[in-house]
């Protein structure tokens, strides 16, 4: 059976590996000239850039991935392994003083006796439940800073049930072995899943925009952003969509902290959600020098300069520098990420209503990491083959 995918990002393109696995022919439309959306590597005399995801989690799916289109990973330098959260615009590797150490211990011993009595209450923010299982400064030095990195708000706005899903529900989960990334960076990840895909009989339509999917005769998936899909006629309700921007900097010399990076609580008063220490974690990411990402949310409004005068000002603050960039590359991605807060539960609550053989893929379904949208594939392709064939 044939199977058309609309979008050729990370999830387009994870989805079509599943489904041919399965039996099914399948031919992917994407409105851009080449493959991974989001995800890409620009090669520049200083160094790669990545313009989105940095690494991805190396779990059995991805294992057999990697394996299937020959390509190599590298693990994290070991001087990534050290992480850190600012305090007083200081950046510490434990952000908690001894008396709220108990508290988390005391929480996740909690967790461990009795999920059921510390699940998440419908509509429960993240940091109204971390506050009931921990604290308030557990939440604020460490709950929310963690979470801000990855879903780009407070822990006041995120929904505790969809950020802690994994952690309250009995599905299997798959094991990790930590963060890699690939020789030439994620973009040469995703030329080599082209590849593989192309070698196994996936047809490419680049440069095709697809209006109406009623207009196809096979089942089709709906594998692009939130807000395109809404495009395309799918009844999707107006949810809050985050602006993302990645900003890396090149400079000369040695960097002021190593480690894998350093997220920024929002009580620090700064610019930035975060930034990643580059040259700290994989080989190959820098030719001179050092590099670093940062990463800050509803800021693509901003011109390049304003940008980069609000990051020196933040790096002057935590690491006390002044030192400037010799180069610097932006990429801004306007809501490219749906917000997980209380209207993104519901929705997923109920679950969209869809047309018949139509099928939803994407960051908004509850899985917003490279690793954990493999495995929403792999379970679609499942689904798919049992309802389809």
């Amino acid at each position: 059976m044939k199977v058309t995918i609309i979008g050729a990002g990370f999830s387009g393109l994870s989805l079509a590996y599943f489904l041919i696995k399965k039996g099914f022919q399948v031919e992917v439309f994407e409105t851009k000239s080449s493959p991974g959306g989001l995800i890409q590597t620009i090669e520049t005399d200083r160094g790669l850039v990545e313009t989105a995801a940095t690494s991805v989690l190396l779990t059995s799916d991805l294992e057999e991935i990697i394996k299937d289109i020959n390509i190599n990973c590298f693990l994290p330098k070991k001087k990534s392994r050290k992480k850190y959260i600012c305090v007083n615009h200081s950046p510490k590797r434990i952000p908690l003083k001894l008396i709220d150490l108990l508290s988390l211990f005391k929480g996740i011993v909690k967790l461990l006796l009795n999920k059921k009595k510390v699940a998440p209450l419908k509509n429960e923010s993240l940091s109204s439940w971390s506050d009931r299982v921990f604290n308030s400064e557990v939440t604020k030095k460490l709950v929310s800073p963690a979470m801000t990195g990855i879903y780009a708000d407070s822990a006041n706005n995120l929904s505790a049930s969809l950020v802690l899903k994994k952690v309250f529900t009995k599905e299997k989960k798959s094991r990790s072995k930590g963060p890699v990334n690939f020789k030439g960076g994620m973009g040469n990840f995703i030329q080599a899943l082209e590849k593989f895909l192309i070698k196994n009989h996936v047809q490419f339509h680049y440069d095709s925009q697809v209006d109406d999917f009623n207009t196809i005769s096979n089942p089709v998936v709906i594998a692009t952003s939130y807000q395109q899909a809404r495009e395309l006629n799918i009844d999707l309700p107006i949810i809050p969509l985050k602006d993302v921007s990645s900003v890396t900097l090149f400079f000369d010399g040695t960097p002021p902290l190593e480690g894998f990076g350093t997220l920024f609580p929002l009580e620090e008063n700064l610019s930035s959600q975060g930034v990643l220490f580059n040259t700290s974690m994989f080989e190959g990411r820098t030719k001179t020098g050092y590099s670093e990402t940062w990463i800050l949310s509803n800021k693509t409004d901003l011109s390049k300069d304003k940008l980069l005068e609000l990051i020196l000002e933040d790096r002057d603050k935590v690491f006390k520098t002044n030192e400037s960039p010799v180069d610097s590359m932006i990429h801004h991605w306007p809501e490219a990420f749906p917000l997980y807060g209380k209207e993104l539960e519901a929705l997923l609550y109920k679950e969209p209503n869809l047309p018949k053989s139509v099928f939803l893929t994407g960051n908004y379904l509850g899985n917003l990491g490279l690793s954990g949208i493999i495995e929403q594939n792999k379970l679609l392709s499942i689904k798919m083959s049992q309802e389809l064939i």
